[in-house]
């Protein structure tokens, strides 16, 4: 008689990641690489590729400052988004006025991901002919990377 038994015998499986690698991993997320300018996804072998870490949270940043928050039903219960239209788009504020509500309304709506610690260095350039505004800033995480994150506006600034 075997000494099996009648259940299966469970075989230890080896992981390419350990544990708390693994973990790490996860902690940053997994998302699909998008190209904002084309709006569309960027493609590997016909389909999404998908990105993790850094640059998953850099997509979660720029999908979080596009949409406007409380606008789309799925999120009217969440606090995604920021309410940045109200402020550049299409509006005539002092320049010292902008930089201090978009730091705020950014840094509120950012440092909602877990993963994110703090925003600091905060550059600020605005082209008059074109109505763009350029804010460049660093993002920091809480397993102390950091990395700069630039985003284009359009919007009548005075």
């Amino acid at each position: 008689m075997s000494d099996e038994g009648i259940f299966p015998r469970i075989i230890e499986l080896e992981l390419p990641y350990s544990y708390e690698e693994n973990a790490a991993i996860q902690g940053l997320g997994t998302d699909f690489a998008y190209d904002f300018k084309k709006g569309d996804f960027i493609l590997e072998n016909g389909q999404p590729k998908k990105i993790n870490g850094k640059a998953a949270i850099a997509v979660w940043i720029e999908k979080v400052m596009r949409t406007q928050i409380y606008r789309w039903p799925i999120y009217k219960t969440l606090p995604y988004g920021t309410n940045i239209e109200d402020l550049v788009i299409g509006k005539y504020f002092p320049m010292a006025v902008v930089k201090s509500e978009l730091i705020r309304e950014l840094t509120e709506a950012i440092t909602r991901h877990p993963e994110i610690s703090y925003l600091d260095t905060w550059e600020f350039n605005y082209d008059e002919d074109s109505e763009f505004l350029n804010v460049e800033f660093t993002v920091h995480l809480e397993n102390e990377e950091s990395f700069k994150k630039e985003v284009l506006m359009v919007g009548k600034i005075l």
